[in-house]
């Protein structure tokens, strides 16, 4: 049983050497995930207050006449520094009138092609949920939750608050990355890890 326990040696050692490699290398693939604490500000103006039209929160294309509703990035911290000053697109949102509960069309909201460290890609905010205040007053209040989308792939979940600024009609989006989404390279560097651990205790136990 010895003799077969040694043969288990080189397999943990090479799982060991192959998993060490790629979770240093794991880094390059990194650059396209968000980085937990990022946070993004949107300040911008709805088209009537909230509460006006009953299930509707309805922001207004302030930066043109392209139909599109949006507002601007006013801060930016961690990933989204370089956001600062750019018009995102914001779809309606539609909210239950007894429960608050929110929904919206997907992308929530698109801050068009940028460039996160991995290349100039799309850039979204999908909305998965979320609660109004109720009832419905000029100043509500609301939280969300979703996933960062960056060139298609999932880059991390988000939440993200909403407040209004009475009669004047304005809001503020503030979105926070809360968890990053692991790397395919990362999630198979830790697997190899696993792999060794258990070659291991397998080979502990043949030799006892």
């Amino acid at each position: 049983m010895k003799n077969i326990a040694k043969l288990g040696v080189l397999p943990v050692a090479a799982f060991a050497a192959v998993a060490t490699g790629t979770l240093m290398n794991a880094g390059s693939a990194e650059a396209g995930m968000l980085a937990t604490g990022s946070s993004v500000t949107i300040n911008g103006n709805l088209e009537e207050s909230v509460g006006t039209t009953p299930g509707v929160v309805d922001f207004k294309d302030s930066f043109g006449s392209d139909g599109i509703d949006d507002g601007i990035v006013l801060f930016g911290s961690g990933d989204f520094t370089s956001l600062f000053g750019s018009i995102v697109a914001i779809q309606d949102l539609s909210f239950d009138t007894f429960t608050g509960a929110l929904s919206a069309a997907n992308p929530f909201i698109n801050f068009g092609n940028v460039d996160l460290g991995d290349g100039l890609k799309s850039f979204t905010f999908q909305l998965l949920g979320g609660d109004l205040d109720m009832p419905a007053t000029p100043d509500s209040n609301a939280s969300f939750f979703g996933n960062f989308l960056y060139g298609g792939e999932n880059a991390g979940t988000g939440h993200l608050g909403f407040s209004t600024a009475g009669n004047a009609n304005g809001y503020t989006i503030s979105l926070t990355v809360a968890e990053a989404v692991p790397e395919p390279a990362t999630m198979l560097g830790l697997g190899l890890v696993a792999g060794a651990g258990f070659l291991a205790s397998r080979r502990k136990e043949a030799e006892a």
